[in-house]
């Protein structure tokens, strides 16, 4: 079973994002420490299932579903981890910021 197939077979969005008409900033954000040990967990064991699938074959509805839980425990760790804006975003939001406030 390839993994195209594999991943159609899924009836939740992966992606879960609407479309858009153009690209959105990319988000950074800065797990702690315990954070990110829970993400790497999470990942190792979605790619676990995953794989053990294409070597065995077929579908099986509690997999998919511990998939899925897996899947929005990850969503939900990395929305908690703190954001974290580059700094050329922040320099330039200073920069507008000092000349918004020097036009007034």
């Amino acid at each position: 079973m390839s993994t195209a197939s594999l991943l159609q077979s899924f009836p939740m969005s992966l992606t879960a994002m609407p479309p858009m008409d153009r690209r959105p900033e990319p988000v950074h954000r800065r797990p702690a420490p315990v954070q990110g040990y829970a993400l790497s967990m999470l990942a190792h064991a979605i790619e676990y299932l995953i794989d053990s699938r294409l070597r065995e074959g077929g579908t099986n509805a509690d997999e998919n579903e511990a998939i899925r839980i897996m899947m929005a425990c990850s969503r939900a760790v990395f929305h908690e981890c703190a954001l974290h804006k580059p700094m050329s975003q922040r320099v330039g939001q200073w920069i507008s910021q000092r000349l918004k406030t020097s036009e007034v």
